[in-house]
């Protein structure tokens, strides 16, 4: 039997020097980038917390994008455009107008604040690489333009851009007034409108400016005094012209004498034959006395008086006025004109009467430095007459006037209305209405008769404003109708044109 030690015979493990090194240097080079690694993300998650602020991506302000500028960058970019000159154009004229000048300013601040602040950055959005994302903003730009630098601006350029207006030349020889075509002038409040839009634009910097028609100056009434003496100068017209206009738009009043070139006085005034011109009182003093339910007999009596000019109708009327008795009516009628004040008018005797007349000493007729020769029986002036159709026009409008003032509820706008479309219907295509267009109104009594005068008393309407013109011609000896009745359509064709001046073309 074997004694002594025993001895394992399990293998024994190889040793192969350097692997436990090698390993070690693996992990710390691992190690090593790693670090590396998180400093890098570390400084760049710095840089994008430290950056300066920007404003959110997909951000407009106006249409300018400033999505992802700084606030300083944002700034400048909206300065360089909304601060570049506007070019306008007026009247073929080019002008460039910088902001600065009309105190443009941006208010940068209030601007921003409309825009919502960006969303902070996501640590492991970042990590992974996945940058974050914003929907459009869109912000309208804060600015202000000083109104009373900008309304200077455009005054100044009217002031060397703007057309003249209009002037009127009257013309003697065709009895018209001309005048140039009127001016142009500068919208300014449209204008102003125009270009605040602009300025508020980044790229629509142009604007035209618009101009309006201009104002024709007026000619005054002075005009046509003068053109009326020229024409009578020309026509070699030895006679008398008694002229008395009223504008009824601006209540400019134009009375003259003329008498072979020379001016006479016009207070008082001159006394001519009444004639048919003196069937405009009667008939108001029947209105006077009347409703507006007036019979119908007694509304063709008047309507016959006038359009008809019949006289045997308006004895019938001044007996009416004196409870059918002639006598009482030509005193009621005088009287009437008394209250009116119609100093140079009166009635003394019906129509065609062979009775004795009741002549009445005026101031008209006391002249001596003038006579007509009136008749005796009845008589008035230019300017009575005209101020009796001034009032019917003016009650015919609801307006205050002569008849109402005088005779407080006695006339109404109705009987007014009446009384001119009667006048109207009084068509005889000579005196005043052989002086104006077919189709303008004409509501007028005329007056002639062999050996006086021949006169004419209307209202007329017009497009170029309403008007009331009363006048009379006389020629020592005879007025012969044919030459005088020329003169007389001349003569209101000038009143017409200057209310309605032709245009001048270039």
């Amino acid at each position: 039997m074997l004694t002594g030690n025993i001895y394992s015979l399990k293998p024994r493990k190889s040793f192969r020097p350097g692997r436990s090194s090698l390993a070690r240097a693996s992990f710390a080079l691992a190690a090593l980038c790693a670090l590396g690694a998180i400093l890098v993300m570390v400084t760049s998650l710095a840089s994008v917390f430290q950056s300066p602020k920007r404003l959110p991506p997909n951000t407009t302000v106006s249409g300018v994008p400033v999505g992802g500028l700084t606030l300083a960058a944002a700034q400048e970019r909206l300065a360089t455009l909304f601060f570049s000159p506007l070019s306008l154009t007026y009247e073929q004229q080019q002008i460039s107008l910088s902001p600065e000048l009309v105190d443009f300013k941006l208010d940068f601040e209030e601007t921003i604040a409309q825009i919502p602040p960006a969303a902070p950055p996501n640590f492991w959005g970042l990590l992974v690489g996945r940058l974050p994302t914003a929907p459009p903003t869109t912000a309208r730009l804060i600015a202000s333009v000083n109104g009373e630098k900008l309304t200077a601006f455009l005054n100044s350029v009217a002031s060397r851009y703007d057309s003249a207006p209009g002037v009127a030349a009257a013309d003697a020889t065709a009895m018209v007034t001309v005048i140039n075509a009127p001016g142009r002038t500068l919208d300014v409040p449209a204008a102003a409108r125009a270009i605040t839009t602009a300025l508020l634009s980044p790229t629509n910097r142009s604007v035209q400016l618009q101009s309006q028609s201009g104002t024709s100056l007026h000619p005054r009434l002075t005009l046509l005094e003068a053109q009326i003496r020229k024409y009578l100068e020309q026509q070699q017209y030895n006679g008398l012209l008694s002229f008395f206009l009223i504008d009824l738009q601006n209540n400019q009043r134009l009375h003259f004498n003329t008498l072979n070139g020379s001016t006479l006085p016009t207070e008082p005034d001159i006394a001519f034959s009444g004639m048919s011109i003196l069937k405009i009182p009667i008939m108001a003093e029947f209105y006077r006395q009347s409703d507006d339910d007036a019979l119908p007999y007694e509304v063709d009596l008047v309507e016959k008086s006038i359009s008809q000019s019949s006289n045997w109708t308006t004895n019938l009327l001044i007996a009416w006025i004196g409870d059918q008795n002639t006598a009482n009516g030509l005193y009621t009628l005088n009287s009437t004109l008394e209250k009116l004040g119609m100093t140079g008018t009166f009635i003394g005797g019906a129509y065609d009467s062979t009775d004795a007349p009741g002549f009445r000493y005026t101031p008209s007729n006391k002249r001596t430095d003038i006579s007509t020769s009136p008749d005796a029986y009845m008589q008035t002036t230019p300017s009575d007459m005209g101020r009796l159709l001034e009032a019917i026009y003016q009650c015919s409008l609801d307006k205050p006037n002569l008849l109402t003032a005088t005779f407080p509820e006695a006339f109404s706008k109705v009987e007014c209305s009446t009384m001119l479309d009667l006048l109207a219907n009084n068509q005889i295509a000579v005196l005043v209405q052989a002086g104006v267009p077919e189709g303008v109104r004409v509501a007028h009594k005329h007056a002639w008769a062999d050996g006086e005068p021949i006169g004419d008393a209307a209202v007329v309407f017009t497009p170029g404003g309403d008007y009331i013109l009363v006048y009379y011609l006389w020629v020592p000896g005879n007025t012969y109708w044919d030459q005088n009745s020329r003169l007389m359509a001349d003569i209101s064709r000038a009143a017409y044109y200057f209310f309605n001046p032709l245009l001048q073309t270039p």
